[in-house]
């Protein structure tokens, strides 16, 4: 890409300095990284590997947008107890319709609200049902027509990430490849069945979503140049952020920071594996948990930098830093809220003021005595 109309400018040696410490942090097992438990692995997968892979392949395109990834991966746990040969593509076209897709969608959805005793509307399982059930059969009829209906067969032979796109992206498959499965959502499938042992590990870029995006601009490992005071309004309560620094992530951007963490990640030694799940896990618990970061009506008139400066009392009595637990929180500068991006795809950066309550006293020094938040536990957890 020409260094000219890049959407980003990387810092090549800021980007060494947080990835090492995110993937020591991952490997020491300490603070949010103990114990951890990601989404796809709080279920049980089937037993036999090609079906294990297909199940990960649909259960890939549910992570889309503003879900909670526990919920869609539940979603998909119980849709294979009642509905195993949703999962064989050559079954889903003998027996299946969209029809009958989105009634068995409904119901799954219906039995896991029954079972937690959650109202209808509780909860997000995913995309759409018709818009779901519409790609699930025609992925099925691509994966049975050209890969035997084993979604491991893409991988056959590749030897990096950009020639199995390949062969299943849609734009350069002449209408025949996946839908609903660009860059994102292919190397996030790519990175979990290297991680369960089906497929080689080759180099691999990063999955990036917001939480990717808030690590790496708030560390400063890259920087997004098309930034520019926020002008448009969207909801009500977003009124507070007018001016300040934001940008529209599009494709272009997020292909951008991928294609370049591919080959930086490989030749420097580091593991996608490790700093990808990291990176989410440090977003999605502390990151969120700051202050500025709220998007609730009653936290965001307190999160704005020079607000803090002027009116230190705006901190919570019982605020509980989080960014004491980090291991980058020295190279991070920034913040960004995830309310903008969810709702506008905006995505806003604003300069992080550090906790400085007069009557602060750490409770808890150092992160071994931080408590995992209850998503790491099983328990679901109500954040992005």
């Amino acid at each position: 890409m020409d260094k000219k109309s890049s959407p980003i400018r990387v810092n090549v040696a800021r980007a060494k300095k947080v990835f090492r410490a995110m993937e020591e942090a991952w490997k020491s097992k300490e603070g949010i990284w103990k114990d951890v438990v990601l989404p796809e692995s709080r279920h049980e997968l089937p037993t036999n590997p090609r079906t294990a892979a297909n199940y990960l392949f649909f259960a890939s395109l549910t992570m889309r947008g503003g879900v909670v990834s526990d919920d869609p991966v539940r979603w998909l746990s119980h849709l294979y107890l009642v509905h195993p040969d949703l999962f064989d593509p050559t079954e889903i076209l003998k027996r299946w319709n969209e029809k009958k897709l989105c009634k068995a969608f409904c119901q799954a959805t219906e039995n896991i609200l029954a079972k937690k005793n959650l109202s209808v509307g509780r909860g997000s399982m995913g995309p759409r049902y018709q818009e779901f059930a519409r790609s699930w059969l025609y992925n099925a009829k691509i994966l049975a027509e050209k890969w035997q209906g084993n979604v491991l067969n893409v991988f056959d032979g590749v030897k990096e990430f950009e020639e199995a796109f390949a062969r299943i992206d849609h734009r350069r498959q002449n209408g025949r490849g996946l839908v609903g499965i660009r860059r994102k959502i292919f190397s996030l499938l790519t990175i979990w069945l290297q991680d369960k042992g089906m497929i080689l590990n080759f180099p691999t870029p990063l999955p990036i979503d917001f939480h990717a995006l808030r690590v790496l601009q708030s560390t400063g490992v890259i920087e997004l140049t098309g930034m520019s005071p926020w002008v448009r309004q969207g909801y009500s309560w977003m009124t507070h952020w007018k001016g300040v620094q934001a940008v529209r992530i599009s494709e272009r951007i997020t292909d951008a920071i991928a294609m370049w963490s591919q080959w930086f990640l490989w030749k420097n030694g580091f593991d996608h594996k490790i700093i990808n799940p990291a990176m989410w896990v440090l977003s999605r618990t502390l990151c969120a948990d700051h202050l500025q970061n709220g998007t609730r009506e009653r936290t965001v008139p307190n999160c704005l930098p020079e607000e803090l400066r002027q009116k230190p009392q705006l901190w919570p009595a019982n605020y509980r830093d989080p960014c004491q637990h980090c291991p980058v929180q020295k190279f991070c500068q920034h913040v960004a809220p995830s309310g903008p991006y969810y709702r506008s795809g905006m995505f806003v950066k604003m300069e992080r003021i550090s906790y400085q309550h007069p009557c602060f006293q750490p409770e808890l020094p150092g992160i071994e005595g931080f408590i995992p938040p209850p998503e790491f536990t099983g328990r679901q957890r109500s954040k992005k």
